[in-house]
């Protein structure tokens, strides 16, 4: 990970504009982990994963989700029905530090998924230059409040937050109630899941170095064994890979 990489939002407010509803569906695909409260589970499938379609606006990629995104069905339980979630990345030629404390952050070698189905029959399309996708920025609205939550992470500033179209009227409760909502889907743990917090894990790898086994961790963090075995696999990490990145990772 390079030092001299900056946060490619900060400055950058035009990114978390809605989405234009005249954009064409998009044809790639990316597999994206299932961490959070907020997803409908469907059958058959990818354990752990959601494959989503993905939109390169220019500069930047964009997820766009909502429970009756077209041509895709439910994604999210009814709770969440009204809200869309709009994932925003970048791209790199070197690798990019890991997203912590929000979970559905996500970096991953860049490459996309063929819109073909099923999951297990899509195409991998990986491009001639290698590079690195980080999607650490998001836009949340509902469709039935002018409410947006903005947020977006980097290691030098942790999480930040903006709420926006908030109005003090006699509605203020209720968007008082979406904005407490919204904020749902930034919980770490997922229902029936193991509630670890990866910045805590992290954190805990970090002070012990090379000298950091499971037992040690889940001791640290006083968990069992077992259950940090479980969320390893949820994750779909070894544990030589969370060790490897969580050494290298910066944490304030």
């Amino acid at each position: 990970m390079s030092t001299k990489l900056k946060c490619p939002f900060c400055n950058r407010p035009e990114v978390f504009r809605p989405i234009d509803e005249r954009t064409p569906e998009p044809k790639d695909h990316i597999a994206i982990p299932r961490v959070g409260k907020f997803w409908q589970a469907l059958p058959n499938e990818m354990r752990g994963y959601k494959i989503v379609p993905i939109l390169n606006e220019s500069d930047h990629w964009r997820i766009s989700l909502y429970k009756g995104h077209p041509g895709t069905g439910k994604y999210f339980t009814d709770k969440f029905k009204h809200f869309k979630l709009d994932l925003i990345g970048t791209d790199y030629e070197l690798e990019p530090p890991e997203p912590v404390a929000v979970p559905f952050f996500l970096r991953q070698e860049g490459f996309t998924l063929s819109s073909s189905k099923p999951y297990w029959n899509m195409e991998v399309q990986r491009p001639s230059n290698p590079y690195w996708m980080l999607f650490n920025a998001c836009r949340i609205s509902h469709d039935k409040s002018d409410v947006v939550i903005n947020a977006h992470w980097w290691p030098d500033h942790g999480n930040i937050f903006s709420i926006h179209g908030f109005q003090p009227t006699e509605n203020s409760n209720k968007d008082l109630l979406i904005t407490k909502e919204a904020m749902e889907f930034f919980r770490v743990e997922t229902r029936g899941a193991p509630k670890i917090a990866q910045a805590n894990l992290i954190k805990a790898i970090k002070e012990e170095g090379e000298r950091a086994t499971q037992r040690s961790i889940a001791k640290a963090l006083k968990i069992s064994d077992s259950t940090l075995r479980y969320w390893l696999n949820r994750e779909g990490k070894s544990w030589g890979e969370i060790k490897a990145e969580s050494i290298r990772t910066n944490v304030a």
